[in-house]
């Protein structure tokens, strides 16, 4: 199935998302949401602390 030619883009990507999903197990799978988990706080505490700075010291 990995050597078919598919002409919709979103096809081949559930193709690959399940071929990968087969190949790396649970295993890989929840590595990747952790990852992206993290990536996302990371960038929640990126927009907190340019805010925080954006508002300027509440303290003057």
């Amino acid at each position: 199935m990995a050597h078919q030619h598919h002409e919709d883009p979103a096809q081949r990507a559930a193709i690959a998302h399940d071929e990968a999903a087969d190949a790396y197990g649970d295993k890989a799978e929840k590595a990747r949401e952790q990852a992206r988990r993290a990536a996302e706080l990371e960038e929640q505490d990126a927009r907190r602390a340019a805010d925080m700075t954006a508002e300027g010291d509440p303290w003057d």
